[in-house]
């Protein structure tokens, strides 16, 4: 009990702010010591719990020269960062941002409308100042100068409007029956509902602990040097993601965040029943930078909790690229869905197979898909 309290003490002393902990168990022949049920106090929500962990089990070396505890082999079970959850606080925080885009502070939709129109001007610029624009003025000031040639300069115009034509105009699909098109643009909204509210109140969540850790930098970084501090040299740790328990590793994490100066690299697999997978990437803890790679080769769709209310059964392989700054995220990845059953909608009940190529930015909260449901139907009428 002694040695609980003490440690409750030192490391509440370097999170600068309280720790709590359910119970110790410890060999101090072997330097080895478990800590269970472990709260850990936020710096921007006092008397708020920022850290949540089940268990850490480590060995463990003191210097006292250097004022350092290093662990060594840790693991770490169950590790929660507490954002807000429930329905109430995610509404309230969805407002809130809403408030922050409209006063200029996420100015999302302006840098968004900004980029469209320099598109659209650079692609006017290309028009204006390209050879068949040069030939069609030249042909339309000889003939206002009273040249007679005019059937020569109608047949120059009307060749470089063509070709004008050929290089920026995107010929509409007029073959495709619009039963599929409405189908298919009804099936890109289902993805878009099923999909978007996740990743953006995944992207606020993500936000409120970033707010914490630069609160949390911004305070070591005024503390002395000569305070304890917490090496970590090799950290397994396990959680949870897409249904999925991943564990792996991470190396060369120091309590003190401010001395976090290079990436820190992890590699994660997982595996649950017949679902597999691996995630990998690199965070930098000052700049708050998060660039990863998600690879799971066989997804049992159904066991996505947040799914469950969109199909009822079907299995996926899913590659996604992501990419976290402090306030955005960006996604890209293929998914390809088979033996789907798509509830909610009888149309929807006909789609069984599926491959979608997305991508996503949260700077317009804009989910761009591309999948092979037209072309297949189209294929398939052709054949029969």
């Amino acid at each position: 009990m002694i040695l609980k309290y003490v440690l409750e003490d030192r490391l509440g002393q370097i999170n600068q702010a309280y720790v709590k902990i359910g119970s110790v168990d410890s060999n101090f022949f072997e330097n080895y010591i478990s800590l269970r049920d472990i709260q850990v106090e936020s710096h921007e929500k006092a008397g708020t719990d920022f850290i949540r962990i089940q268990q850490v089990k480590t060995y463990y070396n003191l210097d006292y020269n250097h004022k350092k505890v290093e662990l060594f082999d840790t693991e770490i079970i169950g590790l929660q960062f507490i954002t807000p959850k429930d329905e109430e606080d995610m509404k309230a925080l969805r407002e809130e941002k809403a408030v922050e885009v409209v006063s200029g502070q996420y100015p999302f939709a302006k840098v968004f409308k900004e980029e469209s129109e320099r598109e659209e001007q650079k692609e006017f610029l290309e028009v204006k100042f390209s050879d068949e624009y040069q030939k069609i003025k030249d042909a339309i000031q000889d003939m206002r100068n009273g040249e007679h040639r005019i059937h020569h300069h109608l047949n120059t115009i009307r060749e470089n409007i063509e070709k004008l034509r050929e290089k920026y105009i995107k010929p509409e699909v007029v073959e495709e029956p619009k039963s599929i098109l409405s189908l298919d643009r009804m099936l890109g909204k289902y993805l878009t509902i099923m999909y978007e509210d996740k990743i953006y109140n995944l992207l606020l969540r993500y936000r409120e602990i970033v707010k914490e850790m630069e609160e949390r930098v911004r305070r070591d970084v005024e503390r002395r040097d000569d305070i304890w501090e917490i090496q970590m040299n090799r950290v397994s740790i396990f959680f949870d993601i897409y249904g999925i328990n991943f564990n792996g590793e991470i190396k060369n994490f120091n309590s003190r965040l401010s001395k976090n100066y290079d990436n820190i690299s992890f590699k994660l697999f997982g595996e649950k029943g017949d679902t597999i997978g691996m995630i990998k990437g690199e965070l930098n803890l000052l700049k708050l930078d998060l660039q990863a790679t998600l690879d799971i080769p066989e997804l049992n769709l159904t066991g996505i909790t947040e799914f469950r209310k969109y199909l009822s059964d079907g299995v996926a392989s899913l590659q996604q690229d992501i990419q976290m700054d402090k306030y955005d995220v960006a996604l890209q990845g293929n998914l390809t869905a088979k033996r789907m059953k798509l509830v909610e909608n009888p149309l929807l009940e006909k789609i069984q197979d599926l491959e979608i190529r997305y991508r996503y930015n949260s700077r317009d909260r804009q989910l761009y898909l591309n999948t092979n449901f037209v072309k297949n139907k189209i294929d398939e009428m052709k054949n029969n």
